[in-house]
């Protein structure tokens, strides 16, 4: 099937592949055309065979054909639907692409869903680069580029890569920016400005978690992932290799009303699949996702061939499910430090081996790493590499591991890892598990920050308003052309803090965005007709128009009313950590 895939490839864009080669060898023979049917063939074969198949915990032992379980993906643009989207969907609207989704929602699986319809379908040779190998790296994109087109034997001259790049014979897919070291990443932007200004014909497909830095790049068109629908949720439930009669139950409750009571939950799936883990023991999905994941771990260690019901193998480690637990958040704490998330087998032994040390709990690397692959199937075998099934169980034992941590641990890590806020979910995690020291290390001190820079004591003014705004917000685009109008904030750079400060307000009260009857009252006021108007923060005082506008707005996060209310929140998190200590030492008569 790959071989036939690659060929019919080649045959389907034989005119413009000459043409191309006409271009850098100003004339093709038969035995140049032959090459590059070779060349061709030999690279989309190799591309192919290597993302038709992945692993995961429930196909931990064999890779499964990509179209054995996935379901499709729907993606969101401009409130507009894009149903079941491939590459010519993809493409329709911008060359330049990025696929912005929450952990487990499918964004790996869509991008190889794309590097195969690319070789079935379009025009494009897909050139597939995972974003996280420019961590322990210093090539530069054009490197990373070089050495994927030599890695999997595209074996074309310098020259005639480089007029293919040129007339947009390539089609780029980066899977995992979120992934990137937050110090790498604007090396990494600039590669892809150049090689956009160089390659213009060249499509480019980016994968992440939501990050505010593609809002800056006009180049590029966002699209969400959208949740899965019941159907495709059902869909997905029949795919997946496991017990038949568990399947039946799971389906038959997600129709009745699982799905809709539990919808953030089993509308993502991969915490839908892990549902299907834990459903035959415990129909209850709590409501806390570190609940959610706590009860796929003991599903996963406690795991037996759901398709015969018997135990399948004893642990190799030989350790219970606290000690082992205790092992993997050390592991998971060390890799996640340095942004690793796949690893050769010897690094893996050596982290294992550290946790052990650290921990002081006997194991053998080997045997417990044979556990972690083979019998709870947390970590998987990919190539030559142990990866994790994925990345948000590594966040998961994180999280479980700073809750546990002496105090002066939890503050250095919760300091630490606020810089990932907006990328990863640990420190939501350890919010759910420990809300207390999340409040203490992470809480307080990012609204006191704010606070003071602000300079409010009790009531707010448009000065205060102005100060905050310009914390956060760097330029108001204001766009009354007819077709789109809208108003745009561009964030100053640090998107962390802003995240973590609407994540604590959305915990302590009901606050709201511009509404759009408010952005129609501010591009009135405010904008030119059929115009873009940029409105830098740093030229605006406390009486600016448009800055006394923003400070009227009852419970907008740009309202001074909201700075009085995030003062209220900050005096109600101190009190209940001071109320929290003396109830302690009033119970223990300390």
């Amino acid at each position: 099937m790959n071989e036939i895939a690659a060929a019919t490839f080649f045959l389907r864009n034989s005119k413009k592949i000459i043409a191309i080669a006409k271009e850098a060898y100003d004339s093709v023979d038969g035995n140049i055309k032959s090459s590059l049917g070779i060349a061709y063939d030999n690279y989309l074969n190799e591309i192919k065979l290597k993302y038709s198949k992945s692993k995961s915990f429930f196909t931990s032992n064999h890779p499964a054909e990509l179209y054995d379980y996935y379901v499709g993906t729907d993606l969101e643009f401009e409130r507009k639907t894009i149903k079941l989207a491939d590459c010519d969907k993809l493409l329709m609207n911008s060359r330049h692409a990025v696929i912005s989704g929450s952990g487990g929602c499918g964004k790996s699986v869509f991008l190889k869903h794309l590097i195969l319809d690319s070789i079935t379908n379009s025009e494009y040779v897909p050139i597939m680069i995972e974003l996280r190998e420019f961590n322990d790296s210093a090539n530069s994109l054009d490197d990373a580029i070089a050495d994927s087109l030599s890695k999997y034997n595209f074996n074309l001259s310098e020259k005639l890569i480089d007029k293919n790049k040129k007339n947009g014979g390539f089609i780029l897919i980066l899977d995992g920016y979120d992934e990137v070291n937050h110090n790498k990443r604007k090396t990494l932007i600039k590669g892809i400005n150049k090689f956009i200004a160089k390659y213009p014909l060249c499509p480019i497909v980016i994968s992440t978690r939501p990050d505010d830095v593609f809002k800056g790049i006009d180049e590029f068109t966002i699209y969400q992932v959208k949740p899965l629908t019941l159907p495709l949720a059902v869909d997905l439930i029949n795919k997946i290799s496991y017990d038949n009669d568990i399947k039946s139950k799971f389906i038959r409750a997600l129709k009745e009303s699982l799905f809709q009571t539990h919808h953030s939950f089993l509308s993502n799936p991969l915490l839908l699949s892990i549902m299907l883990l834990t459903y035959s023991e415990n129909a209850n999905i709590p409501k806390k996702l570190s609940l959610f994941y706590s009860q796929a771990f003991e599903a996963l260690f406690h795991k037996h061939d759901a398709s015969k019901g018997v135990y399948v193998r004893k642990m190799e480690s030989e350790l219970d499910i606290q000690d082992f637990s205790t092992l993997f958040s050390l592991f998971s704490l060390q890799t996640y430090d340095k942004r690793i998330f796949r690893m050769p087998r010897i690094n893996c032994l050596e982290y294992i081996k550290k946790s052990s040390e650290i921990s002081n709990i006997q194991s053998s690397p080997e045997n417990y790493l044979s556990d972690l692959l083979s019998a709870t199937c947390l970590l998987i075998e990919d190539g030559l590499e142990i990866a994790y099934s994925h990345r948000s169980f590594q966040e998961y034992f994180v999280a479980l591991y700073i809750s546990k941590a002496s105090p002066n641990i939890q503050e250095k890590l919760i300091q630490k890892y606020s810089e990932n806020f907006s990328s990863d979910q640990v420190l939501k995690l350890l919010y759910e598990i420990n809300p207390s020291i999340t409040e203490k290390y992470l809480f307080i001190p990012k609204l006191k920050k704010s606070i003071e820079k602000t300079g409010i004591k009790k009531k707010a003014g448009e000065i205060h308003a102005q100060r905050f705004i310009s914390q956060h917000i760097s330029t108001i685009e204001i766009i009354s052309h007819d077709k789109h109008p809208s108003v745009h904030l561009t964030t100053n750079g640090n998107i962390n803090d802003l995240q973590i400060l609407h994540f604590i307000f959305k915990k302590f009260y009901t606050y709201r965005f511009l509404t759009d009857e408010e952005q129609k009252e501010v591009i009135n006021k405010f904008g030119e007709k059929n115009k873009t108007i940029s409105i830098k923060i740093k030229d605006l005082n406390g009486r600016s128009p448009i800055i006394k506008y923003f400070s009227t707005l009852e419970n907008c996060w740009l309202g001074k009313s909201h700075i009085e209310k995030m003062n209220d929140i900050l005096e109600t998190l101190i009190k209940k950590q001071k109320n929290s200590e003396d109830n302690i030492y009033e119970i223990l008569e300390l």
